[in-house]
């Protein structure tokens, strides 16, 4: 498990996406595979959708900086993550042997972390364009945080005690 650093030494938005990467693995420690995909009252999304959504919008925000990650996710298989985890697809549109290994999915979340962050360091407000981006990646962060979030309350629902205190 990540841990996170408490000073502020780097950017606020270096810094919401430290702890949003420390706040993700405490929702999902001790998660199995098949507690990942099971299906919830109200059809709210799995811990394997909302993973594998945060991978792919990862990915999705990297490629649009122009960063490799081809490495973690080839072209080949960006089509299937789109399929499976895009804006708009949910938990219940395919059968759950369709979706990516849980464990699959953490490693490549935890991967795309010093790239995400390369990418925050590099920007620096000093331009008006460099001061939209970091904008977006600020949005980005919220985003994170908001399916994050949404990962605390579905870890309770599979009866595990809440991680953050």
């Amino acid at each position: 498990q990540p841990k996170l650093n408490n000073t502020m030494s780097t950017t606020p938005v270096a810094y919401t996406a430290k702890v949003n990467h420390s706040v993700l693995h405490k929702n999902i420690a001790q998660i199995t595979a098949a507690e990942s995909l099971q299906h919830l009252p109200a059809q709210i999304a799995s811990l394997n959708w909302l993973l594998g959504h945060l991978v792919f919008s990862r990915i999705e925000i990297l490629r649009d900086f122009n960063t490799n990650t081809d490495h973690l996710l080839p072209n080949e298989q960006f089509t299937t993550y789109q399929t499976l985890y895009d804006r708009g697809t949910t938990a219940y549109d395919h059968p759950a042997d369709n979706y990516i290994d849980f464990e699959t999915l953490k490693a490549q979340f935890d991967a795309t972390q010093p790239l995400y962050l390369g990418v925050i360091e590099q920007l620096s407000a000093t331009d008006e364009a460099t001061i939209k981006n970091l904008g977006r990646m600020n949005f980005y962060n919220f985003h994170e945080s908001y399916h994050i979030g949404q990962m605390g309350i579905i870890r309770k629902l599979l009866g595990h005690q809440g991680a953050i205190k």
